[in-house]
């Protein structure tokens, strides 16, 4: 139960409408995630929406979380180098 709660706070921080819903089903599906990887996901799935909304120095600093968490989430490398391009430019 606890996993398919997770589950759901995650794909409403996905479709989230403004940053402050964002962030409330982030913090609640990280309180349920007690896996590295798990947490990884989460910090990396912020990210990405903090990128959405324009916040990208908060993204930058949730990718570094997730590559902490877990170095070989597919993707966290490559959108931080990205991020970190576009914002020396």
């Amino acid at each position: 139960i606890i996993e398919r709660l997770g589950e759901s706070y995650l794909k409403c921080l996905s479709k989230a409408h403004d940053l402050d819903s964002a962030r409330e089903n982030y913090y609640k599906a990280l309180q349920l995630e007690t896996t590295n990887g798990g947490r990884a996901q989460l910090h990396k799935k912020m990210a990405e929406v903090l990128v959405k909304f324009g916040d990208v120095e908060s993204a930058v600093d949730f990718l570094r979380q997730a590559f902490e968490a877990n170095p070989k989430l597919k993707g966290v490398k490559k959108l931080y180098e990205k991020l970190s391009v576009n914002g020396d430019s």
